[in-house]
């Protein structure tokens, strides 16, 4: 009886980690920036328009003349004419960088009062001058000045946590994470800011291979904002460290939250496509076929069937690298019934699975039921695609073993097999085949 290498059609892919550069000490000295400021606020003739906040560019010289370059933001266009001379009419301090003068922008915020009053950053403390620079959407110029402010206030809370605010909106996780870890206790307006900082990190930390911490962070970030789409990243990570049940936990708690949380479709497929892969690790493939429906009936060009394959694929490896062969091809067979478009190749993996049990020798040549099942699932894989290797190697296999006198149909079923697994580089496939010409050639 010729019998199937099933390592021959079994590869395993090993993905490179870049290495990581150590971080360099900071020098030992640093020559601080400091933003341009206003010495002396100018006035104007004409009225205010009412209640309203006005951000005018000034362009400031290292000489200390300056151009007004126009309004960035209003809140009220009727003082814009008034803050714009106000502007213009101010003196103002050019920028540094150690001892050294050098020439910037300076966001001017006027805010105006109903009374036709105005104030302006310089009149606040200088920390909340760099928040009112993130709410004029002056992100970059704040984590600037909030940097240079914490060179020199190393142990202010509030500024760190600006500056991770400022980090987030820049999309800058790894240092928005360092600073909120320095900042302490989030203010509720800033909380879900920071859940999002905690979470982008944790995702960047899966891809980096650090599932320990990724962990860690996602917590962190459910514990700031538990809303959906952070429990959908905790389970992902939890799934990606191994954790099994406290990821199937998250991503069920984020299904449950997406529905009173008015998720998009595409939202919610997310985490029903992550659920598969929980529920097929668990091995409960009713449960993952049931998340892929609703995968599918949320987003028909989802990828679902792709993710549930591969799962399959992943379980069915399992179980034969446990000796559990039956079980595999039984899988193989249930999932090309609920995939197919993908039958062809699943059918040959549940053929080669039963072709690889030992033989009963009490049963009669040519009655194995795992061979007679090996036959059926090399037709149906070579119904969906009659080029299938594995599916011509696994019928001719299954030809000869049911019958001694069909050798020259089995030879003709294996050198397509090998023709073909050549064409496709697969030279596992492509030894076990031609092991397997070679017995049936009497050993030539």
């Amino acid at each position: 009886m010729v019998r199937v290498q099933l390592a021959a059609v079994c590869a395993l892919v090993a993905a490179a980690v870049p290495s990581v550069a150590p971080a360099q000490s900071a020098p030992a000295s640093f020559n601080y920036y400091t933003p341009p400021k206003l010495i002396k606020k100018g006035t104007a003739t004409s009225p205010i328009g009412g209640a309203g906040t006005v951000v005018i560019k000034v362009l400031v010289n290292k000489d200390g003349t300056f151009k007004v370059q126009g309004v960035i933001h209003s809140s009220n266009a009727a003082d814009d004419k008034a803050a714009l001379e106000i502007a213009a009419s101010s003196t103002y301090k050019p920028a540094t960088r150690g001892s050294s003068k050098e020439t910037a922008f300076y966001d001017f915020t006027l805010k105006f009062a109903g009374n036709g009053t105005s104030t302006t950053d310089e009149d606040l403390p200088e920390i909340e001058q760099y928040r009112r620079m993130m709410v004029a959407g002056n992100e970059a110029g704040a984590k600037t000045a909030l940097q240079n402010y914490l060179g020199q206030h190393p142990e202010d809370a509030k500024a760190e946590l600006y500056l991770a605010i400022a980090d987030t909106r820049l999309n800058d996780s790894k240092d928005a994470v360092a600073a909120l870890e320095k900042a302490g206790p989030v203010p509720e307006e800033y909380r879900a800011e920071a859940a999002k900082a905690y979470a982008d990190a944790a995702i960047d930390a899966v891809s980096a291979k650090d599932t320990a911490n990724a962990a860690v962070l996602a917590r962190k970030a459910v514990d700031l904002s538990g809303t959906f789409d952070k429990y959908l990243v905790l389970g992902y990570v939890e799934l990606a460290g191994g954790q099994l049940a406290p990821g199937t936990e998250a991503l069920e708690k984020a299904r449950d939250l997406a529905k009173t949380e008015n998720a998009t479709p595409k939202q919610q497929t997310a985490i029903y496509v992550n659920l598969v892969q929980a529920y097929a690790r668990d091995g409960d493939f009713a449960k993952a076929k049931s998340a892929a429906d609703t995968a599918r009936q949320l987003d028909p060009s989802t990828n679902v069937d792709v993710v549930l394959e591969q799962a399959y694929i992943s379980r069915g490896n399992v179980l034969q690298n446990g000796g559990k062969l039956a079980e595999a091809g039984a899988l193989f067979e249930q999932a090309a019934a609920e995939l197919p478009k993908s039958a062809g190749p699943l059918y040959a993996r549940a053929a080669l699975a039963y072709l690889a049990i030992k033989p009963d020798a009490s049963v009669a040549a040519g009655k194995d039921p795992n061979i007679v099942k090996a036959d059926a699932d090399a037709d149906k894989a070579l119904a969906a695609d009659p080029n299938n290797a594995a599916a011509n190697y696994a019928k001719g296999i299954a030809v000869v073993d049911l019958d001694k006198s069909k050798s020259s149909t089995a030879l003709d079923y294996l050198k397509k097999a090998d023709d073909q697994a050549k064409k496709a580089g697969d030279t596992g496939l492509t030894a076990a085949i031609e092991n397997a010409i070679k017995q049936l050639n009497g050993g030539k």
